[in-house]
């Protein structure tokens, strides 16, 4: 009976002692004492052997052995996870082997020796047989088995909080397997779905799009939409508490920006150019080492490890930079972009947009697009600085969409273009699609702005030019008109832009960091559009500003909007012939001119003294200077 006892707590079952209450033989022979004894004996074997099983099954599941009920989703960590059991497994079986030697030297070892000596792993088997049956009906997986593990750990003591240290770090291993492999390398072994980074389930349109949202999903915190458009995400449900969130969102960064790099997408000649050493240079070696000590080490502690990642991170950034400023000259595209989508070309543009106002809406209905573009290139010709490989990066397009549903008119014709800019890796990681919207839109309501100020200065030269006699009330709505946009345009241009870009470039000299380059020039756009109030708020949140301090009420852009328009107006009125002849509309023009005037001196007044619209002062010295044109307003419209 001793020795099938043995067997049975070696794992292996015995017939004798299948019942042993219903076992008339043991009946005979054990005081009910003693088969108390031996019920709590088996329950430890029993144990065991579940855990043995569990372990068999797991590892014939990694290659492909049929199914069994212990069986979980094969993995990496699993496997550590039992190569862990295994080793904490190791000092039962020693104890087996000793109590055999025993019996087999001594007859007269008893039920309750055999007990005391196997009773102090009664616990631990107990909360290993509960962690695993946890492992196979919440189907935990990967990562996942690192949380389990660590949430036990906090409330284990002795001998099981040992063991469950044990079977942390044999998983937490395979986890440092992976970083270091993502990191060094930039690519993902994951063959089981197990880390927490995975593959997008998003298909990306194309690997510029996808290598451009990088950068923008490290600077928003990786939401979930921009991590999925970088072609990786994070595993939100893989991650364990130990491991802070923000350390993931630098590994992934890290490893994306590596893997592009490794990738060579400049195409360039030289196929080493990217290698890891360049990316690394002498460093290399040295995170490998840092790596092979995390590894070595029996602690879980994530600061050495954030350690190595920010150093990494640190050196991938400054070789970004260094391709960015050094060799793919970002000052000189900045300065293009500038020039081109924010109209620092003003005389380029002036004459463009005076070849391009020729074209008829039957050409502009069918063909507008291409003959912006020749138009462009037939302009640039007069301007000795401005090369063909400058303007191959730049192509006008027309939102066919937006055709479809705006009216056959020039003017609609105009707010539906495009300007299309083509950037070089890795400068369109900050010049994003989503960074090249804003500068069409900027572009757009610059370009707009510019065609009224060359229209009203065309009404001004022919009313010089032919000496025309024109009422009072037309050559005060005209002055007042070119007063307003000339200075709208000035403000623009001078104290928004100029200002902006030249903090941009400021800034920009200041850092080696190739993310922060891509913040500043995000900061930079947003405060153009700010400025601009080209942001606005819903009509009920104009009070808030809190909630967004750079933006404007829907009221205040509708009220400038539509003094661009009466400029527009005047201007188309003014190509039909003589406007003495058109009082009535000229009236009409005159009287919502002063309404919409007035909306905007009123709030240029009232919120120009709020955090963050201090520039507001700036405009409203240019259109009130010396209180003159306050002090003919009309009274402010509710």
């Amino acid at each position: 009976m001793l020795h099938e006892v043995i067997v049975t707590l070696s794992g292996f079952s015995g017939k004798l002692l299948n019942n042993v209450d219903g076992c008339l033989e043991l009946k005979n022979f054990l005081h009910p004492a003693e088969r108390s004894l031996l019920q709590n004996i088996l329950a430890i074997a029993e144990n065991y052997r579940f855990i043995k099983d569990f372990i068999n099954a797991n590892h014939a599941a990694i290659f492909g052995v049929s199914e069994n009920k212990l069986q979980t989703a094969p993995g990496q960590y699993i496997q550590a996870f039992c190569e862990g059991l295994d080793d904490v497994l190791k000092p039962y079986r020693q104890e087996i082997i000793r109590l055999e030697e025993n019996i087999l030297i001594g007859p007269e070892v008893t039920l309750i020796y055999i007990f005391s000596r196997v009773d102090k792993y009664s616990s631990l088997f107990t909360l290993l047989t509960s962690l695993l049956n946890e492992i196979i009906s919440r189907k935990i997986h990967g990562c996942q088995i690192l949380q389990l593990l660590y949430e036990n750990i906090i409330i284990a003591v002795d001998q099981a909080k040992d063991c469950l240290e044990c079977l942390l770090n044999r998983c937490h291993t395979v986890f440092l397997e992976q970083t270091s492999t993502w990191l060094m390398n930039g690519f993902l072994v994951d063959t089981f779905g197990e880390y927490v980074i995975r593959k997008s389930a998003r298909k990306d349109d194309t690997n510029e799009e996808s290598d451009s949202s990088i950068l923008s999903a490290y600077r928003d915190g990786f939401s979930e939409e921009n991590i999925m458009a970088g072609g990786y995400e994070i595993a939100i449900d893989f991650i364990p508490f130990y491991i802070n969130y923000s350390l993931v969102n630098d590994i992934l960064f890290v490893g994306q920006i590596v893997g592009i790099l490794n990738e060579n997408p400049r195409n360039n000649s030289d196929e080493d150019i990217f290698s890891g050493n360049l990316i690394f240079g002498d460093k290399e070696k040295m995170f490998f080492e840092k790596f092979t000590t995390l590894k070595a080490s029996i602690s879980t502690d994530m600061e050495e490890l954030k350690n190595v990642v920010l150093d990494i991170r640190e050196c991938v950034v400054h070789h970004l930079w260094k391709v960015a400023v050094e060799e793919e000259n970002l000052y000189k595209e900045l300065s293009l972009l500038k020039n081109f989508y924010l109209l620092g070309f003003g005389p380029f543009f002036k004459d463009f947009l005076l070849e391009a106002s020729a074209l008829s809406l039957h050409t502009v209905r069918k063909h507008f697009s291409h003959d912006l573009n020749d138009t462009l290139r037939g302009v640039a010709c007069s301007y000795p600085h401005m090369d063909e490989k400058t303007l191959s990066k730049f192509n006008f397009k027309i939102e066919t969409a937006q055709l479809k549903e705006s009216s056959k008119t020039t003017d609609s014709i105009w707010s539906s273009i495009k300007l299309q800019y083509t950037a070089k890796w890795p400068l369109n990681l900050i010049f994003t699609p989503v960074a090249i919207e804003h500068y069409n839109k900027l572009f757009l309501f610059l370009l707009r702005i510019k065609r009224c100020q060359i229209g009203i200065h065309e009404v001004w030269k022919n009313d010089i030019k032919n000496k025309s006699v024109r009422c009072e009330k037309v050559w005060k709505l005209r002055n007042e008109l070119m007063f307003l946009i000339n200075n709208l345009q000035f403000y623009l241009q001078v104290d928004v832009i100029e200002t902006e870009y030249c903090n941009l470039i400021n800034e920009i000299h200041k850092v080696k960091d190739f993310q922060q380059i891509e913040k500043l020039h995000n900061i930079f756009l947003l405060n153009v559009l700010s400025h601009s109030f080209l942001l606005q708020v819903p009509a009920d949140n104009a009070n808030n500003n809190a909630a967004v301090p750079s933006a404007y009420p829907e009221y205040f852009y509708s009220a400038l909007l539509n003094n661009i328009k009466i400029c527009e107006k005047f201007c188309f009125l003014a190509s039909q012939g003589s406007l003495n002849n058109k009082s009535k509309e000229i009236i009409k023009l005159d009287k919502s001119f002063q309404k919409y005037k007035t909306i905007v001196l009123c709030f240029l007044s009232e919120y120009q003294s709020q955090p963050f619209k201090q520039h507001l002062v700036k405009l409203l010295l240019r259109l009130n200077f010396n209180q003159w044109v306050g002090k003919h307003l009309l009274k402010a419209p509710e």
